[in-house]
């Protein structure tokens, strides 16, 4: 397998676009959106950061905020 970018190798890579999980990050979305708790779980390896980090960072741009790890 031949990568055209090293990019994804990056732990801390996010795509633009998350393939086949419209269903979680439209729901994830709403209940933040509505100040819903949400439990996010499943097996090793389905996405459930990826779909996460998705929808808090479509969230903080449409808010304008910025995130900053300390």
């Amino acid at each position: 397998m031949v990568l055209k970018s090293s990019d994804w190798l990056d732990h801390n890579f996010l795509p633009d676009v998350v393939l086949f999980r419209e269903k979680e990050i439209r729901v994830l979305a709403e209940n933040i959106e509505n100040k819903i708790n949400s439990f996010v779980y499943g097996n090793v390896g389905v996405g459930k950061t990826l779909v996460s980090n998705f929808v808090l960072r479509e969230a903080f741009e449409k808010l304008g905020m910025k995130t900053v790890y300390i």
